[in-house]
């Protein structure tokens, strides 16, 4: 995420390289762009961005000659988000053919959409004053047009798309205003690792992919190798490069190192610049039968994808064990279950599934309640008895209430450094209180388990999740 400048509209409109023909037709000097958000909408703004439009809301102004709708002359004209696919998914979408690439484009632009409702109903909001006092208000959503991109400066395989969004916001009370750019940044990351898992869901479903996991909350697709993704990251090896010559790395050095390698992007065409990815595969052991066998859905349309996977409750502990004062905020929480979930989810699902463990009560933007991080982390013995969570919402609901009456059943009872599971002996030497809610706990894992399509392992009499 970085500022948009003040001319900054020219800058996606004069870029030229193969995305230009990925959401229109190519023409000369000009990157197509599409309009999104609530607010775009709002202002009329629908179907491809020109040039004369975003200019206009990046100056604060109706499109069409109409009047000023924010006259500030310090704010920042706008945002630029950008949303880059892994680099298996990028080789995946500049090798394929072409219904390949366009089912690869189509689960990105997706990804990038369901991202950009979880800002439009978290982050882009608006600061009012009134008696002195500070509040946020819910807006239409965003003004916002989305450049999408298939290479690198460097000519390699680049999925991503640039998110420009206006400083521009009609609140709730019918004011437009700027938007708070605090909650934007605060959200930021929280909407990348969205984008992240719900790309991952889409390519699962829909082409039969499996994932890898290759860093913290990181993944790549299975079956294309790691010497492949380094082959086409030529821009992360130039940065490296530089920044090795500066000494210590740091965040200013690692924008300086960016700057300085940053060269003028190219234009190739589509065929030959395709032409010359496949050579370069070729000559790692990549074949075109080991690409296709990356996808199964497509040689076998009957293969149907694996259901919804669970969470990763050790890398999710991780994730939001980096709190260093014990208590984490919802955009936390949903950032954390996002990298935390190797199959991936929708960005819907798993912003209701962090609803249950961590809801908002109506906060928006910054002003987010804090919750103790310790209460998403669920103990060893629940999770035996349970299985970790669905990373999807469904089912959410049964499994909190499950998991909170285990643990405080055990709590009261002394049992947190117990494990297993009380046989037909333990449960008839237990006092009536005891054993009430002993069969309390059982039924409600029953229907956690129920809600979540599980079962329980024959015997089980407080019900293991297979």
């Amino acid at each position: 995420m970085a500022p948009v400048g003040r001319d900054g509209a020219a800058y996606y409109f004069a870029e030229r390289d193969l995305a230009a023909t990925l959401e229109g037709p190519l023409r000369p000097s000009s990157s197509a762009g599409k309009w999104l958000g609530g607010g775009a909408h709002g202002l009329g703004l629908v179907g491809t961005c020109e040039p004369a439009q975003l200019a206009a809301v990046l100056e604060g102004r109706r499109p069409g000659g109409g009047a000023l709708l924010v006259n500030s002359r310090q704010r920042v004209p706008g945002f630029d988000l950008v949303f880059t696919a892994p680099k298996s998914v990028s080789v995946l979408h500049g090798l394929g053919d072409a219904d390949l690439r366009r089912a690869v484009l189509q689960c990105h632009l997706d990804a990038v959409d369901g991202a950009m409702r979880y800002l439009g109903a978290h982050a882009v909001v608006a600061r009012r004053r009134s008696a002195g006092l500070g509040a946020t208000v819910l807006t239409g959503g965003p003004v916002a047009a989305r450049f999408t991109h298939g290479t690198s400066r460097a000519g390699d395989p680049h999925l991503h798309s640039h998110v420009v969004v206006a400083n521009l916001a009609h609140g709730s009370d019918g004011r437009w205003s700027t938007t708070d750019s605090r909650a934007l940044y605060a959200h930021r990351n929280a909407a990348g690792a969205l984008y992240d898992a719900h790309l991952r869901d889409s390519l699962r479903r829909g082409l039969g992919v499996s994932w890898e996991r290759v860093g913290a909350g990181r993944y790549d697709i299975v079956g294309i190798p790691r010497a492949v993704r380094g082959e086409f990251s030529s821009r992360s090896a130039e940065i490296r490069s530089e920044l090795a010559t500066v000494g210590r790395p740091s965040r200013s050095r690692r924008t300086a190192a960016w700057a300085s390698t940053r060269e003028p992007k190219g234009y190739v065409g589509d065929d030959a610049q395709r032409a010359g990815w496949a050579d370069r595969v070729e000559a790692l052991g990549l074949e075109p039968k080991d690409l296709a066998a990356v996808v199964p859905t497509r040689a076998d349309p009957g293969n149907t994808a694996r259901p919804d996977g669970s969470l990763d409750e050790v890398e999710f502990a991780q994730l939001l064990g980096r709190s260093a004062d014990g208590v984490v905020t919802r955009r936390a929480v949903v950032e954390a279950w996002a990298r935390a979930s190797p199959d991936g989810a929708s960005a819907v699902q798993i912003d209701a599934a962090a609803e249950v463990w961590a809801p908002t009560h109506g906060e928006l933007g910054v002003s987010e309640r804090p919750t103790a991080s310790g209460a998403m982390v669920l103990s060893a013995a629940v999770l035996e008895r349970l299985g970790p969570r669905p990373s999807v919402a469904d089912g959410q609901a049964r499994y909190a209430a499950a998991a909170s009456g285990l643990t405080a059943y055990r709590r009261r009872w002394g049992l947190e450094g117990e494990r297993g599971v009380p046989t037909q002996q333990d449960r008839a030497a237990m006092p009536v209180k005891r054993l009430l809610e002993h069969l309390e706990c059982e039924r409600a894992i029953d229907e956690a388990h129920r809600a979540t399509g599980r079962t329980r392992v024959a015997g089980d009499t407080i019900g293991r999740a297979r």
